[in-house]
């Protein structure tokens, strides 16, 4: 609770308006707080209440775990430092808090006016900045740039001596140079590597939701066999079977919103990719 309260302080001051690690963290304690909750409850209903002090404040911090959690899923009010935007129909994603980003919520005023008419070019939003072509170029050619100066101070370069020899006809000495050059190739800046260099972290991102994606694909198989077993056993509690079966679903939910978010990262790393060619390209012919 000490290092929710001092996260929750150190984002307000970043001006963070919707935090992922509270929600996850509200919810996890909600969660496990939901336990004892029943047990309690089943307690005093079958024996009564022994202890009224710890009962009475564990359903305090019950209910204001409760209340933190439907607190946290709202975005909170822009700071007073925040920019001003001089975009007349900003895109709303830049502006989404973590629940409607994770459940692409943002999008949905937009597919509601598709839906009921056809779509202008005054409905279309403007790109994020980090979307926008004078953005992806700029890293990319900068990116090019340490790539090209990475190469020539590794290159070994042609020295240039100077020896004296004497001149058969007029007996004088004279100076010659001599070239002294290594037989290695060459070496050439590598675009690729400027392109993974630029692009990379982002896509790297996106890999590691397909990863955990991928790991939780094992979970249900695993919670299937769990819940054939208690099928099995005519003696396991019922809510032992609720509890496998709701597991399951928020498996398959998880899944869904995870696998969602890598071709998110994916189609924007790829739109952000062809910007950036086409920008150097035009850079490059104008």
């Amino acid at each position: 609770m000490i290092a929710a309260t001092i996260l929750m302080q150190y984002e307000r001051l970043r001006g963070v308006r919707s935090s992922g690690v509270l929600i996850i963290f509200w919810f996890l304690a909600t969660l496990c707080a939901i336990v004892p909750f029943r047990s309690k409850v089943m307690s005093s209903l079958r024996e009564g209440v022994s202890d009224r002090f710890r009962f009475t404040t564990f359903f305090i911090y019950f209910t204001l775990l409760v209340l933190e959690l439907i607190l946290s899923c709202f975005k909170e009010a822009p700071p007073f430092f925040s920019p001003i935007r001089s975009d007349c129909n900003p895109c709303p994603e830049a502006e989404a808090g973590f629940l409607s980003r994770l459940t692409f919520w943002w999008f949905t005023r937009l597919a509601i006016l598709g839906y009921r008419r056809p779509l202008e070019d005054k409905d279309l939003w403007s790109l994020n900045e980090d979307d926008t072509s004078k953005e992806v170029v700029t890293k990319l050619i900068k990116e090019w740039e340490k790539e090209k100066n990475r190469i020539r101070t590794t290159q070994v370069p042609i020295t240039k001596t100077q020896e004296i020899e004497l001149n058969h006809v007029d007996e004088k000495l004279a100076e010659s140079d001599v070239l002294i050059e290594d037989g290695k190739k060459v070496k050439e800046p590598s675009f690729l590597k400027v392109l993974l260099k630029t692009f990379g972290p982002f896509f790297l991102i996106g890999s590691v939701f397909k990863l955990f994606q991928d790991l939780l694909s094992f979970v249900n198989p695993q919670l299937l066999s769990i819940l054939i077993d208690f099928i099995k056993n005519r003696e396991a509690p019922a809510w032992w079977g609720f509890s496998i079966a709701a597991l399951m679903f928020l498996s398959s939910v998880a899944q869904t919103l995870i696998l969602h978010q890598h071709f998110q990262y994916c189609f924007v790393t790829g739109m952000r990719l062809r910007s950036a060619i086409t920008g150097i390209i035009y850079r490059k012919v104008r």
